[in-house]
């Protein structure tokens, strides 16, 4: 057990380098507050403290998502159809059979 305990700090005793700094937060205190307040929401300092590193992770992921290109004519994922593409469509009524094990 003590084993693992050296072999976790070795790392920091050879001069590795140090942990990454924590990004800049877009989302300041002040916007979360008011964002919260639009909805009618009060939280406690301590609750907004544990909620802006999510605020902030959910932003950036947000930012990638509007980054990617999405041509005008891509239509509405409204519907889904299992019928692949290239494939004949089913013909006929759709029949319901269950499995032996099913029927016993």
């Amino acid at each position: 057990m003590q084993l693992m305990g050296v072999l976790a700090a070795a790392p920091a005793l050879k001069g590795q380098t140090p942990a990454p700094t924590p990004p800049a937060q877009r989302v300041s205190k002040e916007q979360v507050v008011a964002a919260l307040a639009t909805l009618g929401l009060v939280f406690t300092d301590p609750q907004i403290d544990m909620l802006m590193p999510t605020a902030n992770r959910l932003f950036t992921h947000y930012e990638t998502l509007r980054a990617i290109d999405i041509p005008l004519d891509t239509p509405p994922a409204i519907s889904f159809s299992p019928v692949i593409p290239g494939y004949p469509a089913p013909h006929g009524a759709s029949v319901y059979r269950p499995g032996k094990h099913l029927l016993s």
